[in-house]
């Protein structure tokens, strides 16, 4: 894995869906009490999430206020905060959480790689471009 290099993409580059994934993760420091996480990629950058998912009587995060049929309603958005980022070196189009310690993601050159997101470090890297993919449709 890569640091981010932080630098502005040339528009004739070509342009990437994003892809989200959810899990609870343990994070370094904070011993073994799961938090939510938020990764995120599109292109090559990836990037971890915290986030803090205010309750009903929290009133230290910023509310947003409806008004709806003469009602008040209050909302409590969550909150992110950048946790890791870094550069794959192939556009990745898929993440998962196998664990609470460990992401997977897919590049487009058919590389599945696994990293441990308490430690920051290269788990496994596995390239899948020279198997032959099968495809099967049982039609009635």
């Amino acid at each position: 894995i890569h640091p981010s290099r932080g630098s502005v993409e040339d528009s004739s580059q070509s342009v990437y869906l994003p892809c989200l994934a959810w899990g609870w993760t343990l994070t370094s420091g904070g011993g073994n009490v799961a938090m939510p996480m938020l990764a995120r990629s599109w292109g090559c950058c990836l990037q971890l999430l915290n986030s803090s998912i205010p309750t009903l009587d929290d009133q230290s995060t910023p509310a947003h206020s409806e008004h709806t049929s003469g009602e008040e309603a209050t909302i409590h958005w969550p909150a992110f905060g950048m946790h890791e980022e870094f550069d794959a070196e192939a556009p990745i189009v898929s993440l998962e959480w196998l664990s609470e310690r460990s992401l997977v993601y897919l590049t487009m050159t058919n590389e599945l790689t696994v990293v441990d997101t308490v430690v920051m470090t290269l788990l496994e890297r596995l390239d899948f471009s020279g198997m032959r993919v099968v495809f099967a449709d049982f039609a009635l």
